[in-house]
């Protein structure tokens, strides 16, 4: 969705050609991206089972059976909804401000190194804010090992 969001604000702004040739393929791209998106959300069917895993999934199946008995009604649904709503507009505009930014300041790269320092700071203070024991930030040899690896 982060694309569709990014293309419509520029849009909007007239940052973005709509109009023409090449702007028909963009626009229905960004159609296309957002109807993915809805049948990924609402789809109502069997569920879709993949094949077994040598991967020890025992970290999911505890979190899972933790959040199940901890059920908020439905609270936490809405909550997370309007996270992952406000996470794609806030970073679809920092897009925005961003090309806008690079026209004009001399070091694309010095900039990003900033970004990227910035959002490890906030992100480090989030995290230890959410989860402050230092025993659940250890790694061992599962799938939080790889998942970070992974992500690294």
């Amino acid at each position: 969705m982060l694309p569709a969001v990014t293309f419509v604000l520029a849009a909007a702004l007239n940052m973005e050609p709509v109009a023409g040739v090449a702007g028909r393929p963009k626009m229905a791209s960004t159609v296309l991206c957002v109807v993915g998106s809805m049948v990924m959300t609402f789809y109502t069917g069997p569920v879709v089972r993949t094949m077994d895993s040598p991967i020890s999934w025992l970290y999911v199946q505890r979190t899972m059976a933790t959040e199940a008995a901890a059920d908020t009604g439905g609270q936490a649904a809405i909550l997370g909804a309007v996270l992952v709503i406000s996470s794609t507009g806030t970073l679809a505009v920092w897009f925005i401000i961003q090309n806008k930014m690079s026209k004009s300041f001399a070091s694309p790269f010095t900039s990003t190194a900033l970004i990227a320092l910035m959002a490890s700071v906030q992100c480090a203070i989030i995290g230890v804010a959410a989860e402050p024991r230092l025993s659940s930030w250890a790694l061992g040899l599962d799938i939080r090992l790889i998942g970070s690896l992974y992500v690294a």
